[in-house]
C-alpha cells in the first residue's frame, strides 16, 4: 500500500458500508484478514475484541474504532453476550483528482464471516493500491466519546441513508458522514490535557463552588472539555455515586461542622450552603439526619448525642 497524504480540506469521505451489527452467538469470530479501506466501528452494547500481529485490545461500549487499511488482524467475543454495533467502511478521495476503487464489501468482507473461513486470501492489487490519509492527523485504535448520543444518532442516519442509496441518500450520507467524522477529530484534538480522573479530583477538592443545581455541575464539567452525562457515568464509576449526590453529602458534612462549632445558627448555615431558604435546608437535613437543624442544636445543647453516623 502507498499512502498519499492529504490536507483534511481536500480531501472528500467516501461511505462504502453502512450497517448496524447485532451478534448473540458465543465466540462471533471475523476470520483473520486485512481490509482494503478504512473500517469504523461504534460500540452500541457489550464488547469485542480486536487483535493485531503484535497487539490485543478490547473495545467496551461507547468506544469508536477505525482500522486502517492493510493491517493484518481478528475479532471476536469471547463471552455469551450480545455485541452489538454500527460498522462503517469508508476512504478518503482527494477533492479534485482522486477516484474510487470499486470494493464488493459483501464479497470482501461479509461472505467470508459468514462461510465461517479462517483465514481470508490476500488480494495483492487492492493491496498494494495508493491509499489517501490525512495529512498531520494520527487516528487512535479507540477512542472513548464525551457525548455518545450525539454519535449515535449521526450512525444512525448513516445506516437509514445507506439502505436506499437513490441521488438524495448518497448526498445526505456524504454530508452526514463529514459531519461525524469533523466532530470526531475535533473532539480527538481537543485540549484533554486533564483527564478525567483528574477533573474529579479537583471537583471534589471544590465542592464548595458548586452548591447550586445541577446546572454548576454542567458548567464544571464542560469547562473541561466534558459532556454533563460523561463527567456523570465517569463520577460514578469512580466514587459510587452520583457528583450530585456527592455535593449533597459534602453539603450535610459542613452543616454538621457549622452546627456543632457553635457560631452559626440554622439561618446563617442555610445561606452557607446555597439554599434558597431556610425550610428547604431544614426539610433536606431532616431527610438525611432523621432531625432538623433546630432539632440538632437542642440536642447538642442538652448533651444528647446526635446520630451523625446517618450522613
Amino acid at each position: 500500500m502507498t499512502e498519499e497524504k492529504v490536507e483534511l480540506l481536500n480531501l472528500i469521505p467516501y461511505v462504502r458500508h453502512a450497517d448496524l451489527v447485532c451478534k448473540k452467538e458465543h465466540k462471533y469470530l471475523i476470520p483473520w484478514r486485512i481490509i482494503y479501506d478504512y473500517e469504523m466501528m461504534f460500540v452500541l452494547d457489550g464488547e469485542i475484541t480486536v487483535e493485531q500481529k503484535d497487539k490485543k485490545y478490547v473495545l467496551h461500549r461507547n468506544d469508536i474504532h477505525i482500522m486502517k487499511p492493510n493491517i493484518w488482524h481478528t475479532r471476536y467475543v469471547e463471552n455469551n453476550t450480545e455485541c452489538k454495533y454500527f460498522d462503517i467502511h469508508f476512504e478518503f478521495v482527494e477533492r479534485h483528482y482522486g477516484s474510487i476503487t470499486d470494493i464488493s464489501v459483501k464479497h470482501m468482507y461479509i461472505d467470508p464471516i459468514l462461510n465461517h473461513v479462517d483465514v481470508c486470501k490476500i488480494d495483492e492489487k487492492l493491496e498494494n493500491r495508493v491509499i489517501c490519509t490525512v495529512k498531520n492527523l494520527e487516528l487512535p485504535d479507540k477512542f472513548s466519546v464525551k457525548d455518545p448520543v450525539k454519535y449515535i444518532n449521526c450512525f444512525k442516519e448513516l445506516v437509514e441513508d445507506f439502505r436506499y442509496l437513490d441521488d438524495f441518500s448518497k448526498f445526505r450520507l456524504r454530508g452526514m458522514f463529514g459531519f461525524l467524522l469533523g466532530t470526531l477529530f475535533s473532539e480527538m484534538h481537543t485540549d484533554t490535557s486533564i483527564g478525567i480522573d483528574d477533573v474529579i479530583e479537583h471537583f471534589k477538592m471544590n465542592t464548595t463552588a458548586y452548591f447550586g443545581d445541577d446546572s454548576y455541575i454542567k458548567e464544571f464539567a464542560k469547562k473541561y472539555g466534558y459532556s454533563y452525562v460523561y463527567f456523570r457515568n465517569k463520577f460514578k464509576e469512580k466514587e459510587g455515586i452520583s457528583p450530585k449526590a456527592y455535593v449533597q453529602n459534602e453539603k450535610f458534612f459542613m452543616a454538621i461542622n457549622y452546627l456543632k462549632s457553635g457560631y452559626y445558627n440554622v439561618s446563617m448555615v442555610a445561606h452557607m450552603l446555597g439554599y434558597d431558604s431556610v425550610y428547604h435546608f431544614s426539610a433536606q437535613f431532616k431527610k438525611k439526619t432523621g432531625k432538623t437543624p433546630s432539632e440538632y442544636l437542642l440536642n447538642k445543647e442538652k448533651g444528647l448525642k446526635n446520630d451523625d453516623d446517618k450522613i
